[in-house]
């Protein structure tokens, strides 16, 4: 006489101290700092206000969502909430065409200039230094985003924006902002947010 054989498994959640193997409470894991994750106004509220009295709100983002999504970097909660990292990279690309656009269109008078535009400039470690991580986050810090964005250190133990991955978060962060700009007002406005927000304090950093 055959038998048949049937394998359960049990998955239990226990809420409290951890206990190896059990699966966590989910709310745990979407908390920050004591912030819970959702769209609340002090989540996105100063994000949102920054934009709105930016230009007069020229680079403003209706879609509360999004906010939250530009602030959620992928190492928190697991990735399995919406996070930023395509935005950074439409934001990325923008910002890499700008700051070329920038620097080539500086008055040269070098004679290999073609119509007072010096493309040699391009590729040059002036160019590649605009817009690094480290740049853009102080960016993050001055306007006081740092505080606001859901991420996970790799390594509790490491203090050193640069080490502990706080720096990348950040740019990445910036990036994402650009690339939502992009995608709500079009190139045209991101570009603008580009070159009057942020590229006065990136060739600051890249040239002192």
């Amino acid at each position: 006489m055959l038998r048949t054989w049937i394998q359960r498994r049990s998955i239990v959640m226990v809420k409290g101290t951890r206990v190896q193997g059990a699966v966590r409470d989910p709310s745990e894991f979407l908390r920050l700092k004591g912030r819970e994750y959702g769209v609340t106004d002090g989540n996105i509220g100063h994000l949102k206000q920054y934009l709105q009295t930016t230009q007069t709100g020229k680079y403003s983002i209706p879609d509360n969502e999004l906010l939250l999504q530009i602030l959620t970097h992928k190492s928190f909660a697991h990735g399995l909430k919406p996070y930023n990292e395509k935005l950074s990279v439409i934001g990325f690309q923008l910002l890499k065409l700008q700051s070329s656009v920038h620097v080539i269109s500086k008055p040269s008078d070098s004679p290999y200039a073609l119509n007072g535009q010096n493309f040699d400039c391009l590729g040059s470690l002036l160019t590649k230094s605009i817009g690094n991580h480290k740049s853009l986050a102080r960016f993050a810090k001055e306007k006081q985003f740092d505080q606001l964005v859901f991420w996970k250190k790799r390594d509790p133990t490491l203090e050193d924006p640069a080490t502990s991955g706080e720096d990348t978060v950040l740019g990445k962060t910036v990036l994402a902002l650009i690339g939502a700009i992009n995608l709500t007002h079009g190139k045209k406005v991101a570009t603008e947010f580009i070159e009057t927000e942020l590229m006065p304090l990136l060739v600051e950093d890249v040239t002192r």
